[in-house]
């Protein structure tokens, strides 16, 4: 279908949705359950009420299994996971996985046997239906008579719960539980349809709303941690001892002293991952150490209305601190904190991190509807935090800072979520990045979530002339999805850094231009329609429309990857008077929008502030010290191309950056009016060249930019002369498509003897939206001028004279997991000269639980061989290479003779000698059992012009292999063919030719960023 015609599609489909009344199901639960500490089981039985205020009559209903996400490999959790690197689970045994059996449902008395999910009715735009096609956390129930509008029906259960290890967010820790999405729930149906979700770490939430009532039966001994209200008097008598003993072991513990502390917490920071667990003090009450559960049981009653999701938490050494907060007057909520002795130094602040987000929030947006908020400390291994109606989990934090953070986040999921049910699964912002601009706000103390400051230096902190430095890193990767995007679209990096942070600095940039009380206004409204109710992008928007905000210009912004670009036109007219006009041509910033300028004198302080409107011209006379004019000056508005945002007063070129040189800075961000240049001492080496040294200068590296360039001239001490090389980038940045980057690259080199000139266009193709482990493919038109130097004369001569001597077409894939890295390249080319030249190549690399495989297919003809430089070699060759770091004639001896980068036959054992016009390569490595650091290697290949094979079989060490990537290591070839000599007749020539010769794989070609 075209571009036009799926927007047809898509506007037609958005006039459907927005003729049906809004409409939303309700679900009344009665749940009993019973923990099974010794053998981690759940033991209980649901009923509930489904009730159909739905203009349509539903022949079934899809209910979510979630536990069974984690009863076998291939589950999407599974999948989700090792996209994302994770592979815990996938080799997890048997009994430390989980899932959910004994279901017997009966549909208002009637038996009723589940059907697969794709049995069911197609789901709502934008799921993938794939995923329903073999999901064991998904059924489709059919009723046994259709349910009419206004009807209801009461489906039961039995049901048994197998808990796993926490792989996720489910599970035990030894006695610690997590009890989340645990027992058979329905799916949401809505104006736009049905919406099944299989379990997945990222987009958790879209639930019915309903009432609460569950029995939980635990040891004796356990504190339980719920959502909901508990109704059992002597549980509230022994929570509350339980926390006067927290309180009296605390009070008694001794005052770290400030520079202790200081010290502690900056370690804690510094190496969050080696920092380790804290140990529980020899005087802790005798419960915090009791992780045995009580052979007698208790039977706790929990209640709520008006929540869409029930979990608890359970473990018998939590210990207990809680406070009030008064939200409104004459309303208060209790704040609990429920956590492990050991980290009571963070976790003893807790209450009050919760209250300071309970007040904001409610002030804010709307007043929290429930009596009280808990947050426990607890197992979770997907992300720091995780929240469900009433309570949210906190994984171990000892730093006092980042566990308010976390805890101020997730319980403001209590109002985005929580309240406002949105569709977190297709719009993960409007949960996500709403809470991130909230907890900013919270943690800064500030409504633009960053502090005003009386001085902007030239040359001053990054938050004054840069974006933050996760987004730099965010760019950098060219890992940008629109804000607005589902679940589906974004990878481990891009959701957080696009759901959160990015549409937190949007909608910043919104507050900044509307004000902060008409904003908080607008948010109130939206609050008072649609808490307890399931909004969608445009509810939102249409709420902030009706406030006189401009909602849909905000829809627009996050709907797109693309960013604001303001740009500043000026013209002097007198000494002090200067004629400006802002504009911002991508038109994503709605309008009206007004914009903050500074005028700042030569010291970097502060002349004169300004609010510029966009699209008018003013004429501005600037204070006489005036040295510097700047729009955006601390990049409130969320802004990535920051070059044309000011002009000098006092300069030749006003408009043009003043450069700034930054000595070993490999690592230099973007600044609003100065144009960074790095420089680097560099070295290197090669046989023909000898050692080289010199210098690097370079104009952009991170993140990545629209132009850049480097200068490497480097000094040979062997020949003497002049080597080197110098390049440019040029790169574009498509929005919303599927080509999300080109660049344009040309590069010359001159090292061993080889003269290369290099142009290529390549474009960098996104993964597929739909797929959990996707391809990412690049597409290359490269061309090669090359010219070769003869060690008898320092003379070059040109290639072809002086046309391309090679021109060639590549498609590259790369597919990578935990598990399985697979990469597929295919190469076209010509020579100019007759000759047509292809090669193909496969390399997968797969882990098991205690070793790896890896294997590596390559293919390559040529139609003639008059073209030296173009023939095959049995060993790794790279005709177009970088020789700055690797010899290319592979002369001499020692370890740079022996240096082989995987690339043609791969073979460990010199044969350069040999060249041929065709070629079949097999590489295969695999660790030993338990040694991984030991790999045996087999390489055999097949020259068909020849009709000769050759093979070899190796004994590696490789220092590290990072999937098919980056390989440092080396082998002793133990057996094989030889091309070099006779083979070896004596035990000796044996010894000396395939045991003591050391291959060394070292490819540095991806240590070269251009």
């Amino acid at each position: 279908m075209s571009n036009g015609w799926s927007w047809v599609a898509i506007s037609l489909s958005f006039w459907v949705w927005a003729q049906r009344p809004y409409f939303q199901q309700r679900v009344e639960y009665w749940i009993k359950v019973q923990l099974d500490a010794q053998q981690h089981f759940l033991r209980g039985h649901i009923r509930f009420v489904y009730r159909n205020n739905s203009p349509d009559t539903l022949p079934g209903l899809y209910i979510h299994l979630w536990p069974n996400a984690y009863s076998r490999r291939g589950t999407a959790l599974d999948k989700q996971q090792r996209a994302r690197g994770e592979s815990r689970f996938f080799f997890a045994r048997k009994n430390e996985r989980g899932y959910i059996d004994s279901l017997d449902f009966q549909v208002d008395g009637v038996a009723v046997r589940p059907l697969p999910a794709w049995r069911g009715p197609k789901p709502a735009e934008g799921h993938p239906p794939y995923l329903l096609k073999k999901a064991p956390d998904v059924v489709w129930l059919p009723f046994p008579k259709p349910l009419p509008p206004g009807g209801h029906l009461t489906v039961e259960t039995p049901f048994r719960v197998k808990l796993p290890l926490v792989f996720s967010r489910l599970g035990h820790q030894g006695v610690e539980y997590a009890i989340t999405q645990w027992y058979p729930k329905p799916a949401v149906y809505d104006a736009r349809g049905w919406h099944p979700l299989p379990y997945l770490d990222q987009g958790e939430f879209y639930s019915e709303w309903g009432r609460y009532e569950v029995e939980i039966t635990v040891p004796q001994n356990f504190v339980v941690a719920a959502s909901g209200l508990l109704q059992t008097p002597e549980e509230w008598l022994w929570l509350r001892q339980r926390e006067l003993e927290t309180r009296q072991w605390i009070a008694q513990q001794p005052d770290t002293p400030a520079a202790e502390e200081k010290v502690r917490r900056f370690l804690i920071a510094s190496f969050r991952l080696s920092a380790g667990k804290a140990t529980l003090p020899p005087n802790a009450p005798s419960w915090a150490r009791d992780d045995a559960p009580a052979p007698t049981y208790k039977t706790l009653r929990f209640t709520q209305d008006s929540i869409h999701d029930f979990a608890w938490f359970a473990d018998p050494r939590y210990a207990i601190l809680s406070d009030s907060t008064e939200i409104a007057p004459g309303r208060w909520v209790r704040c609990v904190a429920v956590f492990r002795l050991e980290d009571y130094r963070s976790w003893q602040y807790a209450p009050s991190y919760i209250a300071e987000a309970l007040r904001s929030l409610s002030d804010w947006v709307g007043p929290y509807p429930y009596a009280h908020a808990t947050a426990v400390e607890g197992p979770l291994a997907a992300g720091g935090g995780m929240e469900y109606p009433m309570i949210t989990v906190i994984s171990p934090i000892q730093d006092t800072s980042q566990l308010r953070r976390v805890v101020v986040h997730e319980v403001g999921h209590n109002w985005f979520q929580g309240l406002l049910g949105s569709n977190e699964r297709l719009h993960p912002w409007q949960d996500e990045g709403l809470n991130s601009y909230y907890e900013r706000r919270i943690m800064q103390g500030d409504p633009t979530f960053m502090g005003e400051s009386e001085v902007i230096r030239p040359i001053g902190p990054a938050r004054y002339t840069s974006l933050p430095i996760e987004m730099l890193f965010y760019h950098h990767l060219n890992a940008d999805v629109a804000p607005g995007a589902s679940s589906y679209h974004f990878g481990l990096v891009s959701y957080g850094l696009g759901a959160y942070n990015k549409t937190a600095y949007l909608l910043r940039s919104l507050v900044l231009a509307v004000g902060v009380e008409r904003w908080d206004a607008a948010m109130r409204t939206y609050f008072q329609r649609w808490a307890f109710r399931h909004p969608y992008p445009e509810d939102w928007a249409e709420s902030l429309t009706s406030q006189g905000l401009p909602g849909q210009a905000m829809l627009r912004l996050l709907r797109t990857d693309r960013e604001p670009d303001l740009r500043l036109r000026f013209r002097r007219l007198s000494d002090s008077l200067y004629q400006v006009r802002l504009e911002e041509p991508t038109q994503l910033l709605p309008r009206p929008f007004r914009v903050e300028a500074v005028a700042i004198e030569r010291p970097g302080w502060i002349a004169e502030r300004y609010t510029l409107p966009l699209d008018s011209t003013l004429e501005l006379s600037l204070p006489p010290s005036t040295h510097l004019f700047v729009v955006n000056p601390q990049l409130l508005i969320y802004e990535r191309r920051v070059a044309n945002n000011f002009f000098y007063t006092r300069r030749w070129l006003p408009g043009w950056r003043r450069l700034k040189w930054g000595i070993v800075r490999p690592l230099v961000p973007l600044y609003l009016y100065q144009y960074s240049l790095g420089l680097l001492p560099a070295f290197g080496y090669n046989y023909r060249d000898g050692l080289m040294a010199g210098a690097l200068l370079y104009g952009g590296l991170f993140p990545k930019r629209t132009l850049e360039f480097h200068l490497l001239p480097l000094y040979s001490f062997l020949q003497p002369t002049l080597r080197g090389s110098a390049g440019l980038t040029l790169r574009a940045f498509p929005a919303d498509g599927r080509l999300h980057l080109i660049e344009m690259r040309l590069r010359t080199s001159n090292f061993a003897g080889l003269w290369r000139v290099k142009a290529a266009v390549e474009g960098f193709l996104r993964r597929s939206p739909e797929a959990l482990i996707g391809w990412r493919q690049v597409v290359r038109l490269r061309s090669y001028h090359l010219a070769f130097q003869s060690p008898e004369r320092p003379s070059y001569t040109w290639e072809n004279g002086g046309r391309p001597a090679y021109v060639a077409l590549d498609w590259e894939g790369r597919r990578e997991e935990a598990i399985t890295t697979l990469f597929v390249m295919g190469s076209v080319g010509h020579d100019l000269r007759g000759s047509f030249r292809t090669e193909g190549e496969l390399r997968a690399f797969h882990r098991f639980r205690h070793w790896h495989i890896w294997t590596r297919l390559y293919g390559g003809w040529i139609s003639a061989d008059r073209t030296d430089y173009l023939l095959f070699r049995p060993t790794g060759y790279d005709p177009f290479g970088e020789y700055v770091l690797l010899d290319r004639f592979r002369e001499g001896g020692g370890v740079i003779r022996r240096q082989f980068p995987e690339t043609q036959g791969g073979w460990r054992a010199p044969a350069d000698t040999l060249r041929t016009s065709a070629l079949l390569a097999v590489n295969l490595e695999f660790s030993l059992p338990r040694w991984r650091s030991i790999v045996l290697r087999t390489d055999a290949g097949y020259l068909p012009q020849r009709r000769r094979t050759y093979w070899g079989i190796s004994l590696g060490l490789p220092v590290y292999r990072f999937r098919d990537r980056i390989l440092v290591g080396g082998y002793f070839p133990l057996l094989g063919t030889t091309f070099e000599g006779e083979r070896p007749k004596t035990l000796g020539a044996v010894m000396e030719r395939f045991v003591w010769q050391i291959e060394v794989p070292l490819d540095l070609r991806w240590a070269i960023p251009w």
